[in-house]
């Protein structure tokens, strides 16, 4: 599951730029038709299997819990009158998970037992943080 956070009105620590990362480059092409993506020079319509988003308070602090099942059917058509999204994602080696950072606004890092998110979040902002 991902575990969205807010860090937009975070100070965040130079230490996070010294961490092992990854960066992923994307895009999706979105229409009336739906989502879709390209890979292996194959396109993708992005289907919601399963729709489980809410959020969560723990010990004041708020999550937002994706735990949604997508699945990726190949599609043959390009799709009409899409849109664009281009999406740049730095993934960052933490000691016990990984954050995500998408086009420089939107965090998350992965979990995959509910009880492990208030210390995976503390171990993030207490890694990252000033």
């Amino acid at each position: 599951m991902k575990i969205y956070i807010d860090l937009t009105n975070q100070k965040i620590s130079d230490k996070l730029f010294l961490k092992e990362k990854n960066i992923l480059k994307y895009s999706y092409l979105v229409s009336s038709e739906g989502f879709f993506m390209m890979k292996d020079n194959k396109m993708y319509k992005i289907i919601v299997e399963k729709d489980n988003v809410f959020s969560l308070d723990i010990e004041n602090s708020s999550f937002i819990i994706d735990d949604s099942i997508l699945e990726y059917e190949i599609y043959n058509k390009v799709p009409f009158k899409a849109s664009e999204l281009e999406i740049e994602e730095h993934i960052y080696k933490l000691d016990n998970t990984n954050l995500h950072i998408i086009n420089d606004n939107i965090y998350y890092f992965e979990c995959s037992n509910k009880k492990d998110i208030n210390r995976l979040y503390l171990e993030i902002c207490n890694s990252i943080l000033i």
